[in-house]
């Protein structure tokens, strides 16, 4: 797909599932179903294998069923444990979410003349309400597209925030909507700014070294390879091995590079340098 389909003079963009804000849980998503054994039967020819056919087909209906009533026990279970977040965005909206630079790129009509950036941000806590997240879906349909490939461009955007302190997490619990809706402005606007770099031709260039990173969520971590293609003053962004760009929190990705012994280390400085000498001094966008 085109690595700029859209210019920057022109950029627009429209929330794809209406204004509502919609927070969630964390949760272990692991699927794995208990054993759900099946005979099979079927006389020999081809009535018996489209017989054969059909119950195969009946059993994998059965399954995913299980599997998607198991996944919303979940969230569902989870989401209890973030009740007092998710008290506080009930009347929320993501437009009072944008801030004043990012509000001319919103749009409520569609002109089929203009491409149109289709955003998804799905905020997420987890379940110790510690730390805050979001995930962005962003597409541009094609209306000449293929089933196949139905969109212009596609990708997923994730920013994550650094762990909240004791005294932030008590005042949300207390019910500080203020400052759970500014915390959520900020992971929306560092995600929206990824958006129009990389829909714009930003980052269509950057051609980093391959480092390792580390993605900080509650008590665990994931490990994943990535390049690194910008800085703000809170994140580093770096773009993993299936496009995706993902804004981890400076320190946790600071800490990675102190702790490893490896050549990346070596690179992942140098960049750093280059980038702040390039900059000359932090600043919020990408």
């Amino acid at each position: 797909m085109k690595k700029s389909p859209l210019e920057a003079s022109s950029f627009q963009m429209i929330f794809s599932d209406g204004d509502q804000v919609d927070l969630r849980a964390l949760y272990d998503n692991d699927t794995t179903m208990g054993s759900t054994n099946m005979m099979y039967q079927g006389a020999p020819g081809a009535a018996g294998l489209i017989a054969l056919v059909a119950q195969i087909g009946v059993h994998s209906s059965i399954v995913s069923s299980q599997r998607e009533e198991r996944l919303a026990s979940l969230q569902d279970s989870a989401n209890s444990q973030i009740q007092p977040l998710l008290n506080l965005t009930g009347g929320m909206q993501l437009s009072a979410l944008l801030v004043p630079e990012h509000q001319p790129w919103l749009t409520t009509s569609l002109n089929p003349e203009t491409d149109t950036l289709y955003i998804k941000p799905i905020f997420f806590s987890n379940t110790e309400m510690t730390q805050l997240s979001v995930k962005v879906v962003a597409w541009i349909p094609d209306p000449k597209g293929s089933k196949k490939q139905p969109d212009k461009y596609k990708n997923l955007i994730q920013v994550l925030n650094a762990p909240l302190s004791a005294e932030q997490r008590t005042q949300l619990i207390s019910g500080d909507q203020a400052m759970l809706q500014s915390m959520l402005s900020d992971l929306l606007s560092t995600a929206l700014e990824i958006a129009h770099g990389a829909t714009t031709g930003k980052f269509a260039n950057v051609q980093n070294t391959m480092k390792t990173y580390k993605l900080p969520n509650s008590d665990k971590n994931k490990v994943f390879r990535a390049t690194h293609i910008a800085d703000t003053c809170e994140h580093t962004i770096v773009r993993n091995l299936r496009q995706w760009l993902i804004a981890i929190p400076k320190a946790s990705a600071e800490e990675d590079q102190l702790a490893s012994q490896s050549a990346d280390a070596n690179q992942a400085n140098a960049d750093n340098t280059a980038a702040a000498s390039a900059e000359g001094q932090c600043t919020a966008g990408v």
